[in-house]
């Protein structure tokens, strides 16, 4: 995009100046020609909003093609895809074959370098993304903006506090955005000793981690229990048969096998148990700390202690 475009639409607007209403054509021209000292001097966002500017004095289709130069200038490819856009729609037929085939071009170019958001707002809300207005909620489609780069999304209602996020999309993928929560409505905790609810409820009846963590546990210890439990009669049983086998106390050496045999789940009854034991006592603990939380937070603790944990209290 060349200085020379940005002189050719000046004269196009001085040539339609007349059909510009009276009061407002001095304004729209200073804007204008603003715009275009301040595109020349390297400062595109704020030449955009100059020529916005001069759109809104006196509103003209062709003013969309120096604020698409100028965003793209800027780097702020959603906002010159949208000008462009609507240059090439307002424009219609009235367009020169070559104006139209550059723009086309540059629209193409752009396509590949935009991702679009999905702003859900409060009815009547206006919605600015980096400093520029793009409308009021609902709003009609997407936004394009620059892809990969963040983008700070404000949402200004009639009333209350506006509510602002920043957000980042991804090249031609498209990014839903609510931006109807508000957090300054949330309600502000009771006063102590009114309404007396458990705080868990106040989310939905969630499960606490502690409490997930003291479960597990505790269905593990007890799958211990259980199993040292199985091997143990198994040890029992081998002892019995080995007995006899073996009357007067001395075995055979084909005999050694089902001694080592009873040995090894002898060993592994006692290790089960000590780790199912311990591993349903902690999961206990857990489920009483948790328990004892939800009543009294704060005064409840699990502390280290000779041999394992503690629960201690205040």
């Amino acid at each position: 995009m060349s200085a020379h475009s940005i002189a050719t639409v000046v004269w196009i607007l001085l040539i339609a100046a007349p059909a510009f209403g009276q009061d407002r054509t001095a304004e729209a021209k200073a804007a204008f020609q603003e715009g275009s000292v301040l595109f020349e001097r390297g400062r595109y966002a704020e030449a955009a909003a100059a020529f916005r500017e001069a759109n809104d004095l006196a509103p003209s289709w062709k003013l969309y093609y120096n604020i698409g130069q100028s965003e793209a200038a800027a780097k702020r490819h959603g906002l010159a895809l949208e000008a462009f856009e609507a240059y090439l729609s307002a424009g219609g037929d009235d367009l020169p074959f070559d104006r139209r085939e550059e723009v086309l071009d540059e629209v193409r170019r752009l396509r590949d370098m935009v991702g679009f958001l999905e702003i859900e707002a409060p009815d009547g809300a206006r919605v600015i993304v980096d400093g520029v207005e793009r409308g009021c909620a609902p709003l009609r489609g997407s936004l394009p903006v620059a892809a990969s780069v963040d983008h700070t999304v404000e949402v200004v209602p009639e009333t209350g506090a506006a509510l602002e996020r920043v957000a980042r999309v991804a090249g031609a993928q498209t990014s839903a955005l609510d931006m109807t929560a508000r957090e300054d409505l949330a309600e502000a905790p009771a006063p102590d000793g009114v309404g007396g609810a458990d705080p868990r409820a106040e989310t939905g009846g969630e499960t606490s981690p502690l409490a997930v963590a003291g479960w597990v546990v505790l269905a593990a210890g007890g799958a211990a229990l259980a199993a040292g439990t199985v091997t143990g009669i198994l040890a029992l049983k081998a002892d019995e048969d080995i007995v006899e086998s073996c009357p007067d106390g001395g075995c055979y050496p084909e005999h050694h096998g089902d001694l080592d045999r009873r040995d090894d789940l002898a060993l592994s009854t006692d290790v089960l148990l000590a780790v199912g034991a311990a591993g349903a006592a902690v999961g206990a603990v857990l489920l009483i700390v948790d328990a004892a939380r939800g009543e009294s937070a704060g005064d409840v603790a699990l502390r280290p202690a000779p041999g394992g944990l503690a629960v201690a209290w205040r």
